[in-house]
């Protein structure tokens, strides 16, 4: 992992759900399973919950994105 990353706050609010924790998790807003990228433009923050809730999303990468996550895609592919 990239020394960037290594050193990102793990808390702070999530993300997703907006909620202050102490300790979040480091996720590939892209899953690098898809080509995502490994470096901080494609990171996010996010909870325990948040973060699991989007792996179990992620095993179905046909379903239909939120209008965020479009924007969060098309921005990371042009960067």
């Amino acid at each position: 992992m990239p020394q960037q990353l290594r050193n990102i706050e793990l808390s702070g609010n999530c993300v997703k759900c907006g909620i202050w924790r102490e300790f979040l998790q480091r996720d590939h807003i892209i899953p690098a399973s898809k080509g995502g990228a490994d470096d901080i433009t494609n990171i996010q923050l996010l909870c325990a919950n948040c973060h699991e809730d989007k792996t179990r999303a992620e095993k179905t990468w046909g379903r239909k994105h939120t209008e965020e996550e479009l924007v969060k895609m098309r921005a990371h592919r042009h960067s």
